[in-house]
């Protein structure tokens, strides 16, 4: 899924989608995902416990510019070079948990099952139950809110293209409970390294809607298959059709 401004697009066909380019092309306009210095985004990379703290960091607070929390090395962590008030922010949110041993792990890589971890915390449904029955519970957990991958082990590393496109899937995804809904301290801080605006609007029921303004109501253009339906109708190619959340 990719969009330009409020304009969605669905690419649909009868296989499997196995190319994460769009999402992740979506996600590179509302500046969630950012490429190499090439100017690439690499999706075929795999994805790295920084990186993945970077892409949290900015669907949950909004804030899109690393700069703006400062890139010295970390407070909390022996192996954190640089982003480390980052790294210590989602940490300290538990949604990237540390070795244990001062280490966070920085760049290393990161397996699906952890991933879906990672997401159901971002969400807010991590429950004590799930913890005692990891990683099991999360990769079912992901898979009931629409978020998993298709033909992957738990243990399999993630590239990413594929974090990608679950985290598109998870800004799109309703939030059980926000780390940053009532914690005041962590309301002031996103406002003061976002130049005073203040934390986005609680109200919205998912990260989309809340830290990256987009609208409820958007118009879809829906790339199909000659035989593909959707509710009972027959789309033509590049046919557009108009949906609005509830």
């Amino acid at each position: 899924i990719s969009a330009s401004g409020l304009e969605i697009f669905i690419i649909a066909s009868s296989d499997e989608y196995k190319d994460y380019t769009t999402s992740a092309e979506y996600l590179e306009t509302i500046s969630v995902l950012k490429g190499y210095d090439d100017g690439q985004l690499h999706l075929e990379e795999p994805i790295l416990r920084y990186q993945a703290a970077l892409f949290f960091a900015r669907i949950v607070t909004g804030v899109t510019d690393e700069s703006a929390w400062g890139t010295g090395p970390s407070a909390a962590f022996t192996d954190v070079p640089q982003y480390g008030p980052i790294m210590d922010l989602i940490a300290s949110m538990n949604i990237i948990r540390g070795y244990g041993d001062g280490r966070f792990g920085y760049d290393a890589k990161i397996m699906y099952q952890d991933m879906c971890a990672m997401l159901v915390r971002v969400l807010g449904y991590e429950t004590d139950e799930m913890v005692k029955t990891y990683p099991t519970s999360y990769i079912l957990k992901v898979e009931k809110l629409g978020l998993g991958l298709k033909n992957i082990k738990g243990t399999d590393y993630v590239n990413r293209g594929q974090t990608a496109q679950m985290v598109y899937n998870a800004l799109t995804t309703e939030i059980a409970k926000s780390v940053t809904d009532k914690d005041q301290a962590l309301i002031d801080l996103i406002a003061k390294v976002n130049g005073g605006a203040p934390a986005g609007d609680a109200t919205k029921d998912t990260y989309l809607e809340r830290n990256f303004d987009v609208s409820s109501r958007m118009t879809f253009k829906v790339v199909a298959t000659e035989n593909y339906k959707l509710a009972g109708y027959d789309l033509a190619e590049e046919d557009y059709i108009t949906m609005e959340t509830v």
